[in-house]
C-alpha cells in the first residue's frame, strides 16, 4: 500500500522569520539528520486521517512527541479517592493530575490503533515525551531508528 501525503510537505527548516525551533527540531538539526516532513498523513490508503508529528517518508521513520499526556494539576481541599473498592481520604492541598488525551481510555485506545497500523504499514515510530527530549533519550532513539534503516552519520 502506498503512503502518500495529500499536501505539500512542510519542512521545519522553513519556519517564518522570528520563529524558533522546538527542542526536538534543534536536536534534529544538531545531529544533521535529514529534514523531516511535518503533519504527514500516513494511512490515507486505508481511509484514515492519521498524521505523524515529524516523519521521513523515504525511510518510513516517524517521530511522535507525546504532548499533553501529563494533563494538569488540580489542588483539592478535601474529599476521598476510591482504590480497589476502598475510600481513601485526601488531605487538604492534595494535587491531582487530570486530563490529557493520551491518559484517557479512549485516547490510549486510539493511539494503540494508530501505532499498530503504522507498524503494519511498515513505519518505525519513535515516541517520546518532553522529558525524553530534554534528557537526550529521544534523539538517541531517533538516531538508532535511522541507523537501523541504513542511514550513516556525516
Amino acid at each position: 500500500m502506498a503512503t502518500t501525503s495529500m499536501k505539500q510537505p512542510r519542512l521545519f527548516a522553513l519556519k517564518p522569520h522570528g520563529k524558533e525551533h522546538t527542542p526536538i527540531e534543534e536536536l534534529i538539526l544538531a545531529h544533521k539528520l535529514p529534514l523531516p516532513e511535518q503533519e504527514y498523513r500516513f494511512a490515507v490508503s486505508i481511509g484514515r486521517d492519521w498524521r505523524f508529528d515529524y516523519c521521513w517518508p523515504d525511510l518510513k521513520i516517524a517521530f511522535e512527541q507525546e504532548g499533553g499526556g501529563f494533563g494538569r494539576y488540580i489542588v483539592v481541599e478535601g474529599g476521598h479517592e476510591r482504590r480497589r473498592g476502598q475510600s481513601i481520604p485526601l488531605k487538604p492541598g492534595t494535587a491531582i493530575r487530570v486530563g490529557g488525551r493520551h491518559n484517557t481510555g479512549e485516547g490510549m485506545q486510539e493511539d494503540a490503533i494508530k501505532y499498530s497500523y503504522a507498524a503494519i504499514l511498515g513505519w518505525m515510530v519513535v515516541r517520546a515525551t518532553t522529558t525524553m527530549i530534554r534528557d537526550g533519550v529521544a534523539i538517541e532513539l531517533l538516531l538508532a531508528a535511522f541507523r537501523a534503516r541504513g542511514w550513516r552519520e556525516a
